[in-house]
């Protein structure tokens, strides 16, 4: 009989108990929150590179229409300066300045320095910038 009562334990200890899947579970949890720091943190960085990836698309945009207007005189020049405002996915506005020559120091028929800076408006931090020259060749005599 004592075969038959040590099989019979044998088969009765077979498979998972309550209180080990209770452990295991409770460990699993342990790990998993161990991770949420660096998933907010992951988070975080994903949410401020959105950011500068739209800032950097308006300046390319801004830039790109300013290479493309191809203004030939100072006076015309004059209409790609300004302040612009965008708010991207995030909720952060961002404010797009373009500056260029005044008419008192800029000369035609060489290069004017056309600059374009996008800014958080929160906090005045510039995300992305861009400085091009065009030639303005002037009106013929």
């Amino acid at each position: 009989m004592s075969t038959e009562s040590a099989l019979s334990r044998v088969d009765n200890e077979r498979g998972l108990g309550l209180l080990e899947i209770v452990i295991s579970m409770f460990l699993i949890a342990l790990i998993a929150i161990s991770f949420i720091p660096v998933l907010v943190s992951g988070l975080r960085a994903s949410a401020a590179n959105s950011t500068i990836a739209t800032a950097t698309r308006l300046v390319a945009q801004v830039t790109d229409r300013a290479l493309a207007q191809a203004p030939d005189t100072c006076a015309a020049l004059q209409i790609l300066g300004g302040t612009t405002s965008e708010v991207d996915a995030q909720g952060v506005t961002i404010e797009v300045v373009t500056t260029v020559p005044d008419l008192a120091t800029c000369v035609e028929r060489s290069t004017s320095l056309v600059r374009v800076i996008a800014r958080d408006a929160a906090d005045d931090s510039v995300l992305a910038e861009s400085r091009t020259l065009l030639f303005l060749p002037g009106t013929s005599p």
